[in-house]
């Protein structure tokens, strides 16, 4: 009679989702209703799977996992590096069904980055559980594979430019550790338009970022460092149909 309503969805783009909003209990039989708006007809259909927002699941470095979410459902997994270092984290999705996966320090905490299809880099602590949680904000099911492998950021040395190879508006790394304290400058030379990044801790915490300072179309940044400061130089391209390599400077400009 329905004076017992335990979730609802309705309609966007022909398509409609709900996940029940109390548990269920085995051997009990439940009844879905299904209304057609302005008397038309409805061609639907329906999908059940057991739900738990709580649930964590491993991942492996260099181990693929294939996950499928129902719409406004979320998966957790966890990663524990072994080792200090960089990580990557990528996706392969179906970017049309509205899913994602958002990074996390702590499972209670704000995310710290998310992607929906592609890369995100993270400078991780051996024996630090990291947490991704995987979620279809779409109206469809959300196929994805993840996985998450160790990487090499390459080292910028001072007044020793360095090429890197940059595919489009993906941001690459580019590690620098200052010898002496004094404001250092970080530009690209380069025959296109280019947007550079500075960060205190990889792709995080953002100190600056810029997009024509230097000649021509390129990004330039100055900021000031102490001895032993390990900074990291986010470079792109402004449009992302071009693809390359960007050659990067670090120079530094005086004492403080």
């Amino acid at each position: 009679d329905g004076s017992s309503q335990k979730g609802y969805g309705d309609s966007y783009n022909g398509n409609a989702a709900f996940i029940s909003d109390g548990e269920l209990t085995a051997g009990t039989a439940y009844r879905v209703k299904v209304e057609g708006s302005n008397n038309g007809k409805v061609d639907c259909v329906l999908h059940v799977k057991k739900y738990d927002a709580d649930a964590e699941t491993p991942l492996t470095e260099g181990t693929e996992v294939s996950g499928q979410l129902v719409p406004r459902e979320s998966i957790w997994y966890t990663f524990t590096p072994q080792r200090d270092g960089v990580y990557r984290f990528k996706v392969d999705s179906d970017t049309s069904n509205g899913g994602s996966v958002a990074l996390y320090e702590s499972k209670d905490g704000s995310s710290v980055g998310y992607i929906n299809n592609g890369v995100l880099k993270q400078e991780m602590k051996a024996g630090t559980t990291y947490y991704f949680k995987a979620t279809c904000s779409g109206y469809e099911v959300w196929d994805y594979k993840v996985s998450v492998k160790e990487v090499v950021i390459p080292v910028l040395e001072l007044d020793t430019p360095l090429a890197v190879e940059v595919a489009g508006t993906t941001v690459e790394y580019l590690k620098f550790v200052a010898p002496k304290d004094g404001e250092y400058s970080f530009y690209s030379s380069e025959n296109a338009d280019t947007y550079g990044y500075l960060y205190s801790d990889l792709g995080v915490t953002k100190l600056a970022d810029d997009d024509d300072s230097g000649e021509g179309s390129n990004f330039k940044i100055t900021w000031p460092l102490s001895a032993g400061d390990t900074v990291y130089v986010g470079v792109r391209y402004y449009n992302s149909n071009n693809s390359g390599n960007i050659e990067v400077h670090a120079e530094y400009i005086t004492a403080d």
